[in-house]
């Protein structure tokens, strides 16, 4: 059973369709946490205060809780709060349809790991012997290890209050875990990975607390204060409106930073005295002292928690964990006087002891990507690339429309295609009749006979079936916002999303999940709307999120089996055959050749495409390119004016201006437009010529064994080697080249994806966007007479450039320089892992050639135990080979569908109350 930690939150009323609400999600929790710390102190009896009365001006109940206050701020919250009746868990839900969830799959595992074992036990008799007896062994110990497959990594993005951290604690069935609540900021301010426990952890959960190094932490400092500086004493009256709420954001952002980091010392106490002393030290050295002493500060500050980059900590119960993480990952509030971490922090990694989800998935909780901070939006942005899927979390009422959805999709939909998922979330926001018939006028006859029952009902003064009636009011405008919400989706967003039976849009509800945990706020009643486990969505979401690391854990499992245990098991077979012996030089020759012909080039050839499809394809067509930016910036940008054109370089060339016939400015993307029609189809090309060179380079590898097989075949004559088993061990070296040239293919595939992204979006981190920054910045200095004059100029003569130095051109071979560099680094790594390969096939082979000293009475009879047993171990490895194929084409084969256990237990569940159906247009009135 998961560990219980904290109550859900308590929606207020919502008076219109829209789902706005009355007040934050977790506001209730976040009163509940402070009476909690305040241990919830009462008035005493004989103490008569009406509800009227303001104890405020009770300076003796004022000191009373400000010295109690004081007594408890260095205590730890971890008060639970009282659980109900557990309705729904994790394991009451089935496994996907998928292989590796198979039942039988781990039958077969543990037979192959039992052979491993008995073949141990026979070698361990000689393992004392030279080191080829001892090498057998470790190889029979290490069979009975399968190896743990890749991390599947899913971002979670979404906006400050979206509910990604309440839908994590959901999804894992562990409420606590992750902090909830916006309370007027965010609540996830770093990096925060959850996956299964560490190899070292002792306890359910722990974590990893990664900081800044000193270079980053510099570099964070010196931009929060350029930051502060800049809008508090470096004003212009020149700003426009945009440019005074921008640096005004960054100034408070950089505010924030600096009194969570230093609370506690001098000048840090307030606003007021924080802002006197960033201007004393900026009008004496320009900030470098402050910059100096921050630096210092950080640095006391990491020293006084760790004693490296890394803090590590354990914790029995999640509340604890969190409890201990709270200064590493959230601002804390105003009234506490340690200071906080947060902004020091890179990233968090929780490990969590069995938990389903997280067994071959990594969640990762991503900051908001609306904020201010550029230095933790760039973080986020390049975690995005690394990872495999992206969840978008939006409110369900903003979910069709909602900007930061419409930006994630608009900056990285492309890149993750057919990775991408929607969850919307606090689907359960009540909507009020008429705005909902209004809206959903198909719905509307249904819901007004539920509303002519529940009239009934009232007028009865039946309240068991208002309440019943009520709940199902409530159910059947949830399913009919959910679906028609889907169907927007779907339509709108066609381009990104594609309908299928298990997703992938979902909306959820954490709040009425955490009921189904038993955790209600106190002032609910009991009677209020309980939701089943399907209407939260967190069930179906989990049975979307099981099946994504399935495809690797099965190619990991499958090519351990076929590639990994039975060359072993063919290598022994042969050894317990060899009858002779034999010198190797001849040997020696073979593997000389083998290795120099499975040498791998196709990096070669990947990087030639990249230099022809995107570096000379620009060339050819740079007049066209360059003439258009120009045309664009002589005909157009010269009628702006000089603010306009200032704040557009302020801001490297992005800006909505007020000004007339200007409106949203984004230049890098204007300019950069006319290269999309020549590179879009060359980047199409360049996947297709990828993915046939590393086809090519598998069928040469595999090739170069038969060769081998050839080479070796007149050895294996002469010394009596039985030459099928010797056959059998090159197929099986096979199954091993063909997951690495997999693996390495997907790899590659990946960074051209996050290659092709950074240079045709235009993103502050893009490609183009770097080759025009030192323009930018060096345009930003310009003043006086001529400004707009000189600046239009110099970018003029920048894109106008017909050589090397332009930055269309500079963009183009920095592409193709990356594209280059990725093949070279993971064909370097696949021609490391097939010489492996072939040292493994030589060392088996060579250890039968080899004049053996060791061949007495121990050793025969090691050869004569497994001679055997071996046999009937290869008839089984191939039954077993059979049977995991055919699960592997029909994952529901010999066993129950998986996902009818699910609905037999809801089921079971609904049968507490039989007159709540599951679907709504079947609920009795």
């Amino acid at each position: 059973m998961a560990t219980r930690s904290e109550s859900p939150d308590n929606q207020g009323v919502l008076q219109d369709l829209s789902g706005n609400r009355k007040r934050a999600l977790g506001d209730e929790v976040a009163e509940g946490e402070v009476q909690s710390n305040k241990k919830r102190h009462t008035v005493p009896e004989n103490t008569n205060i009406r509800d009227g009365d303001d104890i405020s001006l009770d300076s003796d109940m004022e000191r009373l809780f400000t010295e109690t206050d004081d007594e408890e701020d260095t205590e730890v919250v971890d008060d639970e709060p009282e659980q109900g009746p557990v309705l729904w868990s994790e394991d009451q839900e089935g496994y996907p349809p998928c292989a590796i969830y198979h039942e039988d799959v781990k039958q077969h595992q543990a037979r192959i790991v039992e052979f491993a074992f008995n073949i141990a036990n026979q070698l361990s008799r000689i393992s004392h012997k030279v080191g080829d007896m001892a090498k057998l062994y470790a190889e029979a110990i290490a069979c009975q290890r399968f190896p743990e497959p890749k991390k599947i990594v899913i971002a979670l993005v979404g906006d400050a209050g979206s509910g990604k951290s309440s839908l994590i604690n959901s999804l894992l069935d562990i409420p606590h875990v992750s902090q909830e609540g916006n309370f007027g900021s965010a609540c996830t301010c770093a990096i925060t990975e959850f996956m299964s426990n560490f190899p070292e952890q002792t306890k359910k959960f722990a974590a990893k607390v990664v900081f800044l190094d000193a270079t980053q932490r510099r570099k964070l400092l010196n931009a929060h204060l350029r930051e502060y500086a800049h809008f508090h004493f470096e004003k212009d009256p020149d700003w426009t409106f945009d440019e005074k709420k921008e640096y005004r954001a960054q100034a408070q952002t950089a505010e924030g930073t600096f009194l969570d980091l230093f609370r506690g010392k001098p000048s840090f106490n307030n606003r007021t005295e924080l802002k006197s002393y960033i201007r004393t030290a900026h009008e004496n050295d320009s900030g470098e002292m402050i910059s100096t002493q921050m630096e210092a500060w950080c640095n006391e500050l990491i020293a006084a928690h760790a004693s490296s980059q890394l803090v590590f900590i354990e914790a029995d119960r999640a509340i604890r964990l969190r409890g201990a993480l709270n200064p590493f990952l959230s601002s804390s509030n105003s009234s506490s006087r340690e200071p906080c971490l947060w902004p020091l922090v890179f990233k968090v990694s929780i490990g969590i002891r069995g938990t389903r989800i997280l067994q071959n998935l990594i969640l990762a909780d991503m900051p908001g990507l609306s904020d201010i901070s550029r230095v933790r939006v760039k973080a986020s942005k390049s975690y995005i690339l690394s990872s495999d899927h992206l969840w978008i979390v939006a409110p369900i009422a903003r979910c069709v429309s909602d900007t930061v959805v419409d930006s994630v999709l608009c900056e990285f939909g492309e890149r993750f295609k057919g990775c991408l998922a929607i969850v919307g979330t606090k689907v359960d926001d009540p909507m009020t009749s008429t705005l909902f018939k209004h809206r959903y006028r198909k719905a509307a006859k249904r819901l007004d006979k539920i509303e002519k029952s529940l009239a009934e009902a009232e007028a009865n003064g039946c309240q068991e079936e208002v309440e019943r009636l009520t709940n199902v009011r409530l159910r059947f405008m949830v399913r009919t916002r959910n679906h028609e919400i889907a169907k927007d989706i779907y339509e709108s967003k066609s381009e990104y999303f594609e309908k299928s039976e298990y997703g992938p849009v979902f909306f959820v509800s954490n709040e009425r999940y955490m009921w189904l945990k038993g955790y209600k706020e106190s002032g609910i009643k009991e009677a209020a709307t309980q939701f089943s486990a399907e209407l939260t969505g967190i069930p179906a979401l989990r049975e979307y999120a099981l099946p994504i690391p399935a495809q690797e854990m099965w190619l990991t499992f499958m090519t351990y089996i076929q590639h990994t245990v039975v060359t072993f098991m063919k290598s022994l077979a042969i050894w317990a055959a060899r009858t002779s012996a034999d010198q190797g030089k001849k040997l020696r020759s073979i593997k000389e050749r083998s290795m120099k012909a499975s040498s791998n080039s196709s990096w070669v050839a990947v990087q030639r495409d990249a230099v022809l499809s995107l570096a000379v394809t620009m060339r050819n067509n740079l007049d066209e390119v360059a003439q258009k930016g120009y045309d664009y910036l002589h005909g157009t940008v010269r009628g702006w004016s000089w603010m306009t054109i200032r704040a557009v370089i302020a801001r490297e060339g992005t800006f909505n201006s007020n000004a007339a016939g200007v409106g949203l400015v984004q230049w890098n993307e204007k300019l950069k437009q006319p290269t999309a029609r020549h590179l879009m189809p060359e980047w199409d090309r360049l996947f297709l010529n990828e993915r046939s060179c590393m086809a090519a380079t598998e069928k040469k590898t595999t090739a170069n064994l038969d060769a081998l097989y050839h080479y070796l075949e007149e050895m294996m004559q002469l010394y009596n080697i039985p030459m099928e088993q010797f056959g059998d061990l090159i197929e099986a070296q096979k199954h091993g080249i063909t997951r690495a040239v997999q693996i390495s293919s997907d790899n590659l595939d990946k960074e051209l994806k996050n290659t092709k992204l950074l240079t045709e979006n235009d993103m502050r981190f893009g490609y183009f966007a770097q080759m025009m920054r030192p323009t930018y910045r060096e345009a930003s200095q310009i003043r006086g007479t001529g400004y707009k004059h000189k600046v239009v100029t110099m970018f003029e003569d920048l894109i106008n450039q017909r050589t090397k130095d332009s930055p269309f051109v500079r963009m183009a071979d920095y592409a193709a320089n990356k594209v280059g560099h990725h093949a070279k680094i993971f064909s370097e790594d696949l021609h490391k892992t097939c010489n492996n390969i072939y040292d493994e096939v030589f060392n088996q082979f060579g250890g039968l050639m080899i004049e053996s000293e060791d061949d007495n009475k121990d050793v025969e009879a090691v050869k004569t135990a497994l001679g055997d047993y071996l046999p009937s171990v290869d008839a089984e490895m191939i039954d077993i080979i059979n049977k995991l194929k055919a699960i592997e084409k029909n994952p529901n084969i010999g066993t129950t569908a998986l996902s009818n256990r699910k609905v037999k237990k809801e089921e079971k569940q609904q049968d507490r109350k039989p007159e709540v159906k599951t679907e709504v247009k079947h609920e009795q009135l």
